[in-house]
């Protein structure tokens, strides 16, 4: 996807017919800059010797680099009539109100103790045609953008007399 794209969305919502663009979800790259950070902090700390730890803090420096920059350009874009989700290598999936079935919310946890560890959600759109695309973390506010579907097809349903969620 061009940079264009990822300038002018609105005009990217008019190109499919999905009307002016609502809201605008983009991934948090809070987490590998923050660690990014703290091993960098704690590499100068140490004196930035050839130590088997400085050599690790270095590698999961370089690895959370890279991560922040493949996610930087995933975003999905929430129009009047439908959502444009643009995933890895910019592929963008184009989903319109009147194609989603039904939004499934699931949470899972990063280890076997759910008290103790960040909550990931999850959003299933399942489409009329049964195939599905799924949304989740590494989006900010990933919570309320699956509310926003939710929301948005609900309204669209009912516009066309079909609220059946």
């Amino acid at each position: 996807m061009s940079q264009h794209t990822m300038a002018d969305p609105q005009a990217l919502g008019i190109q499919h017919q999905l009307g002016n663009l609502k809201a605008t979800y983009k991934p948090s790259l809070f987490f590998p800059i923050g660690i990014t950070l703290l091993c960098l902090g704690v590499s100068w700390w140490m004196g930035f010797g050839f130590t088997f730890i400085t050599l690790a803090l270095l590698g999961t420096l370089l690895y959370l680099g890279i991560v922040a920059y493949r996610i930087r350009r995933r975003c999905v874009f929430v129009y009047e009539h439908g959502l444009i989700h643009v995933g890895r290598k910019s592929l963008q999936t184009i989903i319109p109100w009147r194609d989603v079935r039904e939004v499934l919310h699931t949470v899972s946890f990063g280890a076997n103790d759910p008290e103790n560890t960040f909550p990931y959600h999850h959003y299933t759109i399942i489409r009329m045609g049964g195939t599905s695309h799924t949304l989740s973390y590494p989006l900010r506010n990933i919570k309320h953008l699956g509310e926003s579907i939710k929301m948005e097809t609900a309204r669209y349903r009912s516009q066309q007399g079909e609220l059946k969620l």
